[in-house]
């Protein structure tokens, strides 16, 4: 699956708290309906940066740049994700990751998520697979808030940022204290 996400940050009582402000599945990924997502997103949110994953969206990252979208290339190392997720855990531990209700795909990922670490110390974050809920066997979601989240690590009360993640493979949970409604 291809998944695009809008993350939001603001800071409240003098801490950072992120928001999940968009979540799109394309049910067809072509080139034409991610660039046609991503300008709309353009349009509605102003964002500071879109992310694009290395794997499969590279040339997507240069027509952002060509088109005057702000934008980074994310090459999803090992090291680069273990310090994305770290940060993104401790969000949702500290109850200042907040993803409403109505973004059903986002929590079921996230139950599934799993970490484990490769004899060679590699770091691997993945769905668990094996679920009857195809969408529990799957990470797209959680890619993409993890790319957009990790964008804005830097936040002001007026970044915003996206991602759009190839797949993913890998396998401890990352769960928290989720705010389902906001």
């Amino acid at each position: 699956d291809t998944v695009g996400a809008m993350m939001g940050v603001a800071e409240l009582e003098g801490v950072w708290h992120y928001w999940l402000l968009d979540l799109h599945r394309f049910t067809l990924a072509t080139e034409g309906a991610i660039k046609s997502w991503v300008q709309s997103a353009t349009e509605r949110w102003r964002p500071r940066q879109f992310v694009f994953e290395q794997y499969q969206c590279a040339d997507l990252h240069e027509w952002a740049i060509a088109n005057g979208i702000p934008s980074r290339l994310e090459h999803a190392q090992s090291s680069r994700q273990l310090s994305a997720f770290s940060h993104l855990y401790t969000l949702a531990a500290e109850g200042r990751l907040h993803i409403p209700a109505r973004f059903e795909l986002a929590h079921k990922q996230l139950a599934a998520m799993e970490h484990r670490v490769r004899p060679q110390g590699r770091a691997e974050f993945g769905a668990a697979g094996g679920h009857v809920d195809r969408d529990r066997n799957h990470d797209d979601a959680v890619y993409a808030m993890l790319w957009a989240t990790d964008a804005l690590s830097e936040p002001s009360a007026t970044n915003l940022s996206m991602a759009t993640p190839g797949d993913f493979v890998g396998g401890s949970t990352i769960t928290g204290a989720f705010n389902k409604d906001w």
